[in-house]
C-alpha cells in the first residue's frame, strides 16, 4: 500500500508536507499569542478583546487539527511538540508585555494573520502545480475565514488614537511595539 496520494507525485507531496508543516508551526505559535493576549489584556477595552481573541483562537485551534489531519491524509505525520514549532514557525511567540498592552496585541494579530494568508497564498501554486485540490480546498477556506478576521481586527485599530496615523497612510497603526 502506498504511503501517499497515488495521483500526486511524491516530490510534490514532499514539499507540500513541508509547506503544511510550517503552517501548522505558525498556526500553534498563533494561538499560543491569542490565548496570552486574551489572559493578559488590561485596556478600558478589555471584554470586547477578551471574546474577539477567543474567538478568534478558538477557530484557529479548529484549522490547527484541519491541517495535521490533512498531512495524515497526504500519508504523513503531523508535528506537536513547540520545541519544533517554534523551530518551523514564520510567527515569533510575543514576550508577556506586549500580551497586556492594546496597540502591541491588536498589531500582532493583524500582522500575524497578514504573514499566515500570505503563506497560504505562495503555497497555492504548489498545490496547483501539484494537482493537489483537497489541500488546496481546505487552503482557500482557510483563507476567506482569515480574509473576514484579518478585516474585523484592522476595523479595530483604524479608529486607534497613536501619533502614527498622522505620520502614515495606513489602514492600520504602525506603531513601534518593540
Amino acid at each position: 500500500m502506498e504511503k501517499y496520494l497515488s495521483y500526486i507525485k511524491k516530490d510534490d507531496l514532499e514539499a507540500i508536507q513541508l509547506k503544511l508543516q510550517e503552517l501548522l508551526a505558525s498556526l500553534h505559535i498563533f494561538y499560543s499569542n491569542l490565548r496570552g493576549i486574551h489572559w493578559n489584556i488590561k485596556d478600558t477595552n478589555f471584554f470586547v478583546i477578551h471574546e474577539k481573541t477567543q474567538n478568534l483562537y478558538e477557530y484557529i485551534e479548529k484549522i490547527i487539527d484541519v491541517v495535521a489531519e490533512r498531512s495524515r491524509m497526504l500519508g504523513y505525520d503531523s508535528e506537536f511538540r513547540y520545541s519544533e514549532f517554534m523551530k518551523k514557525s514564520f510567527i515569533k511567540e510575543l514576550d508577556i508585555e506586549s500580551t497586556s498592552n492594546f496597540l502591541p496585541s491588536m498589531q500582532n494579530i493583524v500582522c500575524s494573520i497578514d504573514e499566515i494568508l500570505k503563506n497560504i497564498f505562495g503555497m497555492r501554486k504548489l498545490l496547483d502545480t501539484a494537482g493537489d485540490y483537497g489541500t488546496a480546498n481546505i487552503m482557500d477556506d482557510i483563507m476567506s475565514d482569515l480574509e473576514k478576521h484579518l478585516w474585523m481586527h484592522k476595523a479595530i485599530l483604524e479608529n486607534c488614537n497613536c501619533f502614527c496615523h498622522d505620520e502614515h497612510e495606513s489602514k492600520y497603526c504602525e506603531c513601534d511595539t518593540k
